[in-house]
């Protein structure tokens, strides 16, 4: 065996992986950790003079060098001149290599559609990392237009190599039932499969199928200890769901104090829904001391990344005095503009909220006709105070013609979801149910 072939046989042993691509991005990025000290300044020796000579393979490993720093001063222009030239020689991990380079504008410009003609020159010579990432592109139609068909193809070619990050990626599918009848066994099969491999990712996954019980049998202690393994290896996603099982007492005790902790945890590492549910400790005070700026702080950064719940709670906090009022602020017309943002995401609990807001004049001119196709999505969703509303407006003919049928259609539901309202009304028009 050569010099340069026992370098690289000593690389690949040691990690598998080139470079990484962004921690929330769903893609085939592995990482790599290239030689040691001792051996560095032979490597790059040796690696120079063969990819000088043409060895895709050399030009491949010195790029990653440059790219890493690892066994030569990190240099990104550099080591993408070396990678393009192993991948122009048809090198698939160059290529695929290459393409993350240009997705994300290190050592080249940053150009989406130049990365995926790249992806996709790797990903067709089977080259598993790239076929993950088309994808995941497929899936998110970044660059591509979205195709849950697309993705799951490339997924199941990368799966079908054990490559666990499409394992989990394919396994998602199946449980959203996205290109593809919804089949949580078998995401559950492919979740543990990435799991044995080490994925946190699919760790998280896993502990949420075990505390619902969905494609296995429901086991909330195998959920928390997946849960703690994916949260304390680090993946932020896990964090939450963590701080969660804490709050809700799922295969522990409850403890509210660690629940706080995580969620901060999860919070500080930028997942909306965890900045949120820490909102709501510091709102209740529960496993901290209530402190309403605190949870107001925790909501905006929560719901300026689109977070629909905490856009919501914020929108009420803004604009409906009480506890808040004395501390924060209030503004009718803010608060309004965050449950427009909330209600336009589908949110059941928002859209009911700016009916009300909009039948009564609440940061806006009082519009009946819109209050009441706003009350008619959220009772379309089972909300009983929205039942309620739509009931009333029909009987009353405020924003829609009288229609005592329909009046009392809308009452009956909601006096099956509990409202006690709905009930006093039908008693007071004798249609109570039997």
């Amino acid at each position: 065996m050569n010099k340069l072939s026992l370098l690289i046989l000593l690389f690949f042993i040691a990690s598998p992986s080139v470079l990484s691509e962004e921690d929330n991005h769903k893609s085939a990025a592995k990482r790599q950790t290239i030689g040691s000290a001792d051996t560095s300044n032979e490597a790059i020796k040796v690696y120079k003079e063969s990819a000088e000579q043409g060895n895709k393979t050399a030009q491949r490993e010195l790029g990653k060098c440059f790219l890493t720093g690892t066994c030569a001063t990190k240099n990104l222009n550099s080591g993408a001149e070396w990678i393009r030239k192993a991948a122009d020689q048809g090198d698939a991990e160059a290529q695929w290599t290459l393409g993350t380079l240009y997705e994300y504008g290190k050592g080249v410009p940053k150009n989406l559609m130049e990365a995926l003609k790249w992806y996709r020159k790797s990903a067709d010579q089977g080259f598993a990392a790239a076929q993950n990432t088309m994808g995941w592109h497929y899936e998110q139609g970044q660059g591509l237009s979205r195709d849950y068909q697309q993705a799951l193809s490339w997924y199941s070619k990368a799966a079908a190599q054990k490559f666990a990050l499409a394992q989990v990626n394919l396994g998602n599918l199946y449980r959203n039932g996205q290109g593809v009848a919804p089949d949580f066994k078998r995401a559950f099969t492919l979740f543990e499969a990435a799991a044995s491999k080490g994925s946190i990712i699919a760790q998280n996954n896993l502990a949420l199928l075990y505390a619902h019980g969905t494609g296995v049998d429901k086991d909330p202690a195998k959920a928390f200890s997946l849960c703690e393994k994916s949260a304390t290896g680090g993946y932020a996603a896990a964090e939450h769901n963590l701080g969660s099982f804490y709050e809700n007492g799922v295969g522990v005790p409850q403890d509210l104090k660690a629940a706080a902790s995580w969620y901060k945890k999860a919070a500080d590492h930028g997942v909306a829904a965890a900045q949120c549910s820490l909102g709501q400790m510091y709102r209740c005070g529960k496993g901290v001391e209530p402190d309403i700026k605190t949870a107001v702080g925790w909501f905006e950064k929560s719901a300026d990344q689109g977070d629909a719940e905490a856009q919501f709670i914020l929108g009420r906090l803004l604009g409906v005095p009480g506890t808040a009022a004395t501390v924060i602020t209030t503004d009718a017309k803010e608060g309004i503009k965050w449950l427009r943002k909330s209600a336009s995401q589908d949110f059941p609990k928002a859209q009911a909220e700016l009916g009300s807001w909009l039948e009564h004049g609440m940061g806006e001119t009082a519009n009946m006709t819109e209050a009441v196709q706003w009350y008619r999505k959220a009772a379309d969703k089972g909300v009983s105070r929205a039942e309620l509303a739509l009931g009333r407006c029909y009987e009353s003919g405020q924003g829609v013609e009288k229609d005592q049928e329909q009046a009392l259609k809308w009452y009956h539901l909601a006096e099956q979801h509990g409202n006690a309202d709905a009930k006093a009304r039908l008693k007071e028009l004798g249609k109570t149910s039997n």
